[in-house]
């Protein structure tokens, strides 16, 4: 496991830092607009697929992804080091702007490491927009039952949660998937279930469809 870390929350404390009334901090937010820039100029990431052709193709696309990250974020990211460490000096280590500098600085290797793969996002906002309906549900739903019950409720969340991702309509495919599982019978194997999986299954959907006919989810 390799530790990366969101320029969304560095950033979102020099924010505060600035609201504090840290002028400073306005040069720090200077430096990071301009990485989220670049990440809009990405080309997008490739779809997973089994297929041997399509897998290269997507490894060429992420190590593409990776050069344009390194060679446009240079001298923003060298800019920036300079200014944290400058900053740093005579920032009081408790106030916004030195909590913001010190976070920053701490956790530098981890921030800068999106330039290391393609595949890696600058911050972990699809996530927290992700995981965001199950933490505001969680008012609704204090006790589910039991032990079990919430094992159940944790693999729906997911499952269903997978499927928006990857804009599958999560009824459609339900009622497709639970017959189909079931089927297997009582000792399914690992492969047999994994070809029932989000991903899997609308890679097969897709293989079978004739091509005159509308794809099941929306295209990205």
């Amino acid at each position: 496991m390799t530790h990366v870390c969101c320029w969304a929350h560095a950033r979102r404390k020099f924010v505060a830092a600035h609201d504090a009334g840290e002028e400073r901090a306005g040069r720090a937010l200077e430096l990071i607009g301009p990485l989220y820039a670049i990440e809009r100029t990405l080309p997008p990431l490739l779809p997973p697929s089994d297929d041997l052709v399509a897998t290269e193709q997507r490894r060429a696309r992420e190590e593409q992804r990776r050069a344009i990250r390194v060679r446009a974020s240079e001298g923003l990211l060298s800019d920036l080091r300079t200014w944290l460490d400058t900053t740093r000096a005579s920032a009081l280590p408790k106030s916004p702007l030195g909590s913001a500098v010190g976070y920053a600085t701490n956790n530098w290797a981890a921030l800068v490491r999106d330039r290391d793969a393609g595949y890696l996002a600058i911050d972990n906002n699809l996530a927290e927009r992700t995981l965001r309906a199950v933490a505001v549900g969680r008012n609704n739903w204090g006790v589910v039952g039991s032990e079990v019950g919430g094992r159940t409720a944790a693999t729906l969340y997911s499952v269903v949660g997978t499927c928006k991702h990857l804009s599958i309509d999560p009824w459609t495919y339900l009622r497709d998937t639970l017959p189909g599982i079931f089927a297997l019978g009582d000792e399914p194997t690992a492969e047999q279930l994994r070809d029932w999986l989000p991903d899997r299954w609308l890679l097969n959907r897709t293989r079978d469809r004739p091509a005159n006919t509308a794809a099941p989810h929306k295209s990205q």
